[in-house]
């Protein structure tokens, strides 16, 4: 893949670096079933695998499902070697969501059905899915058991096959999400195109055609070495330059800013600065702004920060001067509040408070409720498409009324255990979540 070398940076900025956050034919849906080598799945050993009920899924929705049947059928699980997932057929071309006047961000984060965890030292309830098989039943104390609001409706997928991701583009382009943020903290880097073990990331830029329906943001890294970071900047900008479909920031001047996000940039001036001061990590975002203007496709860059600290409040108009917008962002989504269920919490946050802070890209999640074994502790209940429908319309007509940068971050595109149902459709709640942003009314 011919990449761009993107010019030095400017001599002010000390040699560092940045690292990357990173169709159903509708018949009976059939869930595997089965035994794990680890982990604390109480899965029958073996036994016949079980049906799940579908959700109706109205004929006049936009989206196709015409996927053949979902995959990994035959309940087994990996034995810490690979399974067969079954074939899909192939997702529809699929076109880029219409303008609703706040563009969509959805966090994705691919984590199951991966290869890569067979060699990675994970256990292997998450590659074959056999944390969530159907006759699982709730450990006493545990909230573990099988949820079919964790059930994606193109079964038990293998999460680096193309033809999955494929779908997952369309569906996502056609409920009218414009772009997808990938979340790794080590990160973005195209070390990965190297390597021999596959890598759902390359599959999907590489060997993706729905991948053009979806526009792309990539993370700078926040941990570590100050060098290794600068690196895996400099292959970021060449990426950008030489890929299309970069996600920008159209300011009301006519300038288009690359955007990128970073897990934390309080984490990130750390690596730079010690935590004194914040000079060696400006300087490294100015120079991150130099190289992409100097690709000549770019102004500058935005950065959606989580943890904006300094360098999104006090050091953000210094930098705004030098092409480098930095926004307060979550990944997430979800702002400090009392609530313990998802109902309450949805009416009582106060978007306009939030966006007190103008430099401020708003988020909204699906989810958030931890599935054991995840060792996440999410326990916000009660989630549905309808609610998340009303917090998404809160924060969009926040945006309008306090002037917000036209951005919606949303928490998730298929964190299943982690977080919940996400937009991926599901065979409780269908195409619910995706419809609550396809719904949503045109904005000025």
């Amino acid at each position: 893949m011919p990449l761009l070398r993107p010019s030095p940076p400017p001599t002010a900025v000390e040699p560092r670096g940045v690292r990357w956050l990173a169709a159903v034919s509708l018949s009976a849906l059939v869930l595997s079933v089965g035994t794990t080598l680890a982990g604390p799945s109480p899965a029958d050993a073996a036994g016949a695998c079980t049906p799940v009920p579908q959700p109706a899924i109205p004929e006049d929705l936009p989206y196709r499902t015409d996927f053949g049947t979902p995959q990994h059928l035959d309940c087994t699980t990996s034995n810490g070697g690979p399974i067969e997932f079954g074939d899909l057929a192939e997702p529809p071309a699929t076109s880029r969501a219409v303008d609703t006047g706040v563009d969509v961000i959805a966090h994705w984060y691919q984590g199951f059905g991966l290869e890569a965890t067979l060699t990675s030292g994970k256990w292997s309830g998450w590659y074959d899915w056999s944390w969530n098989a159907a006759s699982n039943a709730a450990t006493p104390g545990s909230r573990y058991g099988y949820d079919p609001a964790r059930q994606p409706l193109l079964g038990n997928y293998r999460g680096d096959d193309p033809r999955v991701l494929g779908w997952i583009a369309h569906w996502l382009a056609t409920g009218g999400v414009r772009a997808v943020a990938f979340t790794d903290t080590a990160g973005f880097t195209t070390d990965v195109w190297d390597r021999s073990s596959s890598s759902w990331v390359v599959e999907y830029f590489d060997n993706t055609p729905n991948a053009a329906a979806l526009d792309y943001v990539l993370p700078i890294g926040t941990k570590g070495d100050a060098a290794e970071i600068r690196r895996r900047a400099a292959q970021l900008v060449e990426f950008y330059a030489a890929r299309p479909g970069a996600y920008v920031e159209r300011r009301t001047d006519g300038q288009r800013y690359a955007v990128v996000n970073a897990w934390d940039l309080e984490m990130l001036r750390g690596s730079f600065d010690n935590y004194n001061g914040s000079k060696r990590t400006e300087a490294f975002l100015v120079g991150l702004a130099s190289w992409f203007r100097s690709t000549g496709k770019f102004d500058g860059v935005t950065v959606l920060g989580r943890n904006g600290g300094v360098l999104a409040s006090s050091a953000a108009s210094r930098l705004r001067d030098q092409h480098v917008n930095v926004h307060f962002a979550t990944y997430e989504g979800k702002y400090a509040s009392s609530a313990t269920d998802y109902a309450s919490y949805v009416a009582s946050t106060d978007y306009d408070a939030i966006a007190s802070r103008r430099n401020t890209v708003l988020g909204v999640f699906t989810s958030l409720d931890t599935a054991y074994p995840h060792p996440s502790k999410y326990a916000l209940t009660g989630s549905t498409p309808d609610l998340f429908a009303r917090q998404v319309r809160a924060a969009r007509e926040a945006i309008v009324r306090n002037d917000l940068p036209r951005m919606l971050t949303v928490y998730n595109v298929s964190e299943w255990a982690e977080g919940g149902p996400g937009l991926v459709p599901n065979a409780q709640d269908g195409f619910g979540y995706l419809e609550a942003i396809r719904n949503q009314s045109p904005l000025p």
